[in-house]
This record gives C-alpha cells, sequence and structure tokens, in this order.
C-alpha cells in the first residue's frame, strides 16, 4: 500500500511540475497569449528630381510604409524641397489641389488656413532646401496614407508659392 501511495504522489508531483511550466493561455485570467511577432521595417528609396516648376518621381506613385531614403537632385535654377503632407482623413489629392486654386497662401503663410486643414502636420520627407544643381538624401519614415508631395518655398519674382505654380503631386504609402 505504500508503494502505491509513493507512486500515486510522485505522479502528482510530475504533473504539478509540468503544469507550472506551460503558460496557460485563452480567456479567463491566466498568462496572456503569445504576442504576433513585429512585422520587418521595409526599407525604400525613392529618387526626386525637381525643377522650375515640378517633380519627377520617374513614375513612382506609392511605396510601402517603412524608412525611406529620398534621393533629390534640383535641376532647376531656383532652390526647392520635397515635403510629402500626409492628408487629413476623407481628404484627397483632388481636394487639396483644388483648395491650392481658390485659397492662395498669402505672402507671410506658407500655405492658406483652408489649405492647413486638409493635412495632419509634420510634413515628412526633404524639408531641407537644395541648391540649383545639389542633390541630398535625407531619410525619413512614412506611415500608411495617403500624402501630397509639395515644394512650398516662395519664388522671388512672383511671391507664389512653388506647390501654386505646379510643384504638387498625389503620393500613396501602403
Amino acid at each position: 500500500m505504500r508503494m502505491r501511495t509513493w507512486t500515486l504522489l510522485a505522479a502528482i508531483g510530475l504533473l504539478a511540475a509540468g503544469c507550472a511550466e506551460a503558460p496557460e493561455q485563452g480567456a479567463g485570467g491566466g498568462s496572456e497569449a503569445a504576442e504576433a511577432p513585429e512585422q520587418p521595417t521595409q526599407e525604400s528609396t525613392l529618387t526626386i528630381k525637381a525643377f522650375d516648376f515640378g517633380f519627377d518621381l520617374s513614375g513612382v506613385t506609392s511605396l510601402p510604409p517603412g524608412q525611406v531614403t529620398f534621393t533629390m537632385t534640383n535641376e532647376g535654377k531656383q532652390p526647392h524641397h520635397a515635403q510629402f503632407l500626409p492628408l487629413a482623413d476623407g481628404v484627397t489629392f483632388e481636394d487639396f489641389s483644388e483648395a491650392v486654386e481658390t485659397h492662395p497662401a498669402s505672402a507671410e503663410l506658407d500655405f492658406s488656413p483652408e489649405i492647413r486643414e486638409l493635412y495632419v502636420p509634420p510634413a515628412r520627407g526633404v524639408l531641407n532646401w537644395v541648391s540649383r544643381g545639389e542633390e541630398i538624401s535625407p531619410k525619413g519614415d512614412l506611415e500608411v496614407g495617403s500624402y501630397v508631395l509639395i515644394c512650398a518655398i516662395k519664388d522671388p519674382e512672383s511671391g507664389r508659392r512653388h506647390y501654386e505654380m505646379g510643384m504638387l503631386e498625389p503620393f500613396e504609402v501602403g
């Protein structure tokens, strides 16, 4: 009888030890289920040629989300930059483009108040001025969404912003 008792106690001990090492899963108060593995960050390169007054992206209109190396060359006479403005929910490129035509920026502001309502700061991309003939390659992240690519530098002759003169393009991430 003692032998059976010891055998039974040993079996219960092994069972308890095995249960203690295996975390409970599922609903109801045990340890949490294993988290899903993180998706690796996608790295992309976007070549941007700026000119007076437009962009050449070599036909690229979208990228996957993640880190982007923006290689920008200025082939124009004036300085340029390439700002990616994330459009607000429900706003299309056509909405933004129409607002540019109907609500020009004042001399003191980069954007009219009506345009500021159409995007969600901050801008991304090539935020520094790029001089004539210069090439720079900053890195930055683009999240899933719709963007408008613009240059907001002011033309010294007309006083208009470059995006008001045609430097705006739709761009998608996702």
